[in-house]
């Protein structure tokens, strides 16, 4: 296990570590985790589903149909997105 954020500001290398390829791939991964679990919380909402509804009305989508989807707080936390190549 490499040394910790405070190990590497006690020996004065805390700015090369920051900026490491290593942490750069572990805030991308809090960042997506972090998000997808705010995103979910605020898609889901009563309010915010019924605004979702009311623009996807010209398409067909009803309450019963937007439901039938599962679009609920577990399935779109759990959903991740697409990697570019």
């Amino acid at each position: 296990m490499s040394p910790s954020l405070p190990q590497h500001v006690a020996a004065g290398d805390a700015q090369e570590y920051i900026s490491s390829a290593q942490r750069t791939v572990y805030r991308s991964q809090r960042a997506q985790s972090g998000s997808a679990v705010f995103l979910a919380g605020n898609l889901t909402t009563a309010e915010n589903e019924e605004k979702i509804i009311s623009e996807l009305s010209d398409y067909g989508v009803t309450k019963e149909k937007y439901d039938e989807a599962g679009y609920n707080y577990s399935y779109v936390k759990l959903k991740r997105p697409l990697r570019r190549q």
